[in-house]
């Protein structure tokens, strides 16, 4: 499964004209071309993903794997009403979706970002996060974000200044202990198979890239 130029024309022109009157015109983009390839893609990518991914879960539904095209604007400066890109959630274990770790997809209107992790941890998994990167798991995480650095992939999560109280400043881990998630990602321009059938093994290949992160938080953080 790929997504056509007429997909992409539908985002690139959203991000342009992204206000409600246009979107309620091309409405029809959206309905005909937009969602079917992305619950299409949804199900091949999970097929993909299901043969190297235990208890993965890829439902091609909005609310599911698929994220809302509206903006939730209430609390935001920026009143844009809609997402001039496509997102999509292949999670594992059980839970909510957007409360588990699992693969993630965004497609806009000139490029492709992917990857895998949690971009939000709560208390609980954060204490467990810390723990393994100050304990013997955190040998086996450094090697592995090098490997993945070392690869192309941004790994990211860092936000705080400083590392938590309770861990030595001085770790040699300090700068994983500065997370608050734990994901890595590629973000390359569209490649010239989007529009093929081999774009779901190009995405395949990526997340298999990145899938050891995954597996090292589902042992250590999140199951």
């Amino acid at each position: 499964m790929s997504f056509s130029a007429r997909t992409v024309a539908f985002l690139a022109q959203l991000r342009d004209h992204n206000d409600r009157d246009w979107f309620r015109v091309n409405r029809a983009a959206y309905d005909e071309a937009l969602m079917p390839e992305a619950k299409a893609f949804v199900v091949a990518m999970g097929h993909a993903l299901a043969a190297h991914t235990s208890d993965l879960h890829a439902e091609p539904r909005v609310n599911g794997s698929l994220f809302r095209i509206h903006r939730d604007t209430r609390f935001s400066k920026d009143k844009r009403p809609y997402k001039d890109h496509l997102d999509m959630m292949f999670w594992v274990g059980d839970g909510r979706s957007r409360e588990r770790p699992g693969y993630f997809f965004r497609l806009t209107p000139d490029r492709v970002h992917l990857g895998a992790g949690s971009h939000g941890l709560d208390k609980a998994e954060l204490g467990r996060l810390r723990d393994a990167v100050a304990g013997g798991p955190g040998v086996a995480l450094q090697a592995l974000v090098e490997d993945l650095r070392g690869a192309g992939y941004e790994v990211g999560g860092q936000t705080y200044k400083r590392v938590p109280r309770g861990y030595d400043p001085n770790h040699e881990r300090a700068d994983l202990l500065r997370h608050s998630a734990l994901f890595a990602a590629s973000d390359t321009p569209h490649p010239p198979g989007l529009g093929g059938v081999g774009f779901v093994g190009w995405c395949d290949a990526h997340f298999r890239a990145v899938a050891p992160l995954l597996a090292w938080m589902r042992e250590h953080v999140t199951d």
